[in-house]
This record gives structure tokens, sequence and C-alpha cells, in this order.
């Protein structure tokens, strides 16, 4: 297991370059402006948190004045000051519950991550040994703060500098229940039109038609029709599939002319009940799908390409909500 044992001690007579202070309400701008996805080296997050004034006013300040022990509070928020120019160069954050995680580090432009971690690590640890360590001095003490999980994501710049300190970062799993699929798919239509005008399907026109096999409780029905014109989503509607004899009475309908021969074109697959969740949200692409699930299917490659591109696994960005 790694250990905090092995961040270099500063140099004897010198002095900190950075050092910590505690949040006040007037840093709540700066704070929003710190934690900016770009800022956080998480822009490729399509999921997560967004840190807006009222949660940093309330992780910073409220749960402060409602707490009744100080393991209530258990998200440390701080902002950086570089020790010459008394100048607010970052953002710090970390969380504990049973174990010690690094949730947020964001730097101002021009400032170093090679320059600015080792000191300010050394600062959380002293902060964090202050704050949860019992009876330091004691012949008995057993500090739990002595290894740190890395919560920064894999693409900030110090997952890659501390890659042999931190713990791995402990994923944490979220349930999403979508009462209403077309409702929510209505919301996200910019974002899945952006994909598709991107993708070797731009124009596309047709319709996706989904079959859940059966309607469950917490969800709005059994099927999903989408449905797309000259590449934009124009509509999302729920869909009961035809039984057996619906279809031979429409396929007698369309034989005496009494229903159009052409039909639009149609991108179709079965998914087990809920499990298009996981797809829609990105937490998996439409071939863990068909892996993950025996009885999910799709009609042909070029409705396995038109899934893949509207719903691809994305990166999420999910805090532990450890106030």
């Amino acid at each position: 297991m790694p250990s905090l044992d092995m961040v270099p001690k500063i140099t004897s007579g010198e002095n900190e370059p950075f050092v910590l202070r505690e949040v006040t309400l007037d840093d709540i701008l700066y704070l929003i402006r710190m934690s900016a996805p770009d800022k956080l080296h998480r822009d490729g997050a399509e999921l997560g948190l967004l840190f807006e004034a009222a949660y940093w006013r309330f992780t910073t300040y409220d749960v402060y004045v409602t707490k009744q022990s100080i393991y209530d509070a258990s998200r440390q928020t701080r902002i950086i000051v570089d020790a010459k120019s008394g100048k607010d160069v970052d953002v710090t954050v970390s969380s504990l519950l049973g174990l010690w995680q690094w949730d947020v580090f964001a730097l101002e432009e021009g400032a170093s991550f090679l320059d600015a971690v080792f000191p300010v690590l050394r600062a959380m640890v002293k902060m964090a040994k202050g704050r949860y360590d019992c009876d330091p001095d004691s012949d008995n003490a057993h500090s739990i703060i002595n290894h740190l999980i890395n919560g920064l994501g894999p693409h900030h710049p110090v997952s890659q500098i501390l890659k042999p300190l931190l713990e791995p970062e402990m994923f944490d799993r979220l349930y999403t229940r979508i009462p209403s699929y077309p409702c929510f798919i209505t919301k996200v239509v910019p974002v899945l039109d952006g994909r598709l005008a991107k993708s070797a399907m731009a124009g596309a026109t047709g319709a996706l038609w989904q079959d859940f096999f059966r309607k469950v409780e917490g969800s709005s029905s059994r099927g999903l029709k989408i449905k797309l014109e000259r590449g934009k989503i124009v509509a999302a509607d729920d869909w009961v599939p035809l039984t057996p004899q619906e279809k031979v009475l429409e396929v007698r309908k369309r034989i005496n002319g009494e229903l159009p021969t052409m039909k639009e074109k149609e991108y179709s697959a079965r998914f087990a009940p809920l499990s298009f969740t996981r797809l829609l949200t990105g937490e998996i692409d439409v071939d863990q799908m068909l892996e993950q699930y025996d009885e999910n299917f799709v009609q042909d490659l070029e409705s396995k390409l038109l899934f893949g591109i509207l719903f691809p696994k994305v990166q999420h960005h999910f805090a532990s909500l450890w106030w």
C-alpha cells in the first residue's frame, strides 16, 4: 500500500512556498471559477457534478454551522496561497469517510503542478492529521491519515506525478432510474444531434425501434421509438411492439393497399428491461450491452453503428458527497 511517508520532506531551514487558508463566503466566486471542468482536467466528462454556488456554500459554510461533531463536515476545502506574493493560486479539496481521498486540486494558469504538489500535499497531511487523528502524542497513537486515495481522475497532471504514491481512485457506482426515456432524450437532443452530425451516419433519416420485452415498474413503456429526419432527432415516444397477430394483420393491409408499402428506414434492437439506461447514460457501449446481456439483440450492423454513435461510452465524474 503506498504510504504518505514517501512524500519528500522540506529541506531544513527552508519555508514552505505555499500555505493553506480556510475558505470564507467571499471566496465562493473564486471556487466556482476554479472548479470548471477544464480546471479539474475532467473536460472529457459528459456526466458529473456541477460545482455551483449552492454546492460551495453548503460544503464550506452551512455544514459547519449545523455540525454536531468534527465528523459531520468531512469535506475539507482550502485556498492555496503563494507564501511570497500572498496571492491565491490553487484550490484543494479532500474528504474523509474512513478513507482519505483527494477530490479537487485546481491551479491558476501559469502555476506549476510539479512545483506545488508536494508543498500542498505536506500542508494537507498536517491539516488532516490535526483534524482527524486523536492523541497524536500518545504511545498507542495510530494515524488514519497514512495514505491518500486519488479522486482527481486519470487525466489530472497530479495523477501522473504521484502515480506511485496515491491509491487508485475508488469509483462509486450510481444506480440511475429514468422513469421516461422519451422525456430524458428530449432534454439531451442537442448532444445526440451533435454526435450524429460528426459521424459516418450524418444526415440519416428513419426510426430507432427498441423493444424492452415487458413494461416494468418505474418505466413508462415496454418500448421506445426515436425518429430521425435528415440527421436530427425530431421525436422520441413510448412504443408498444405489435403482437404476432397484429403483425399478420399489418402485412395483409399492406398487401391489400390499405397501408403504404414503402416504410421508413428501420433501425431496431431488443434490450433487457432497464438495461438501456446503462447505454443511454454512457456507462457501457453497445458491444458491452450485447456481451453482458444474452437476451439483447441488435438488428444489423447499420443499427449497431447508429446506436454506437448516439450512445457511446463516456467518462463519468461522480463525486462522493462525504459532507
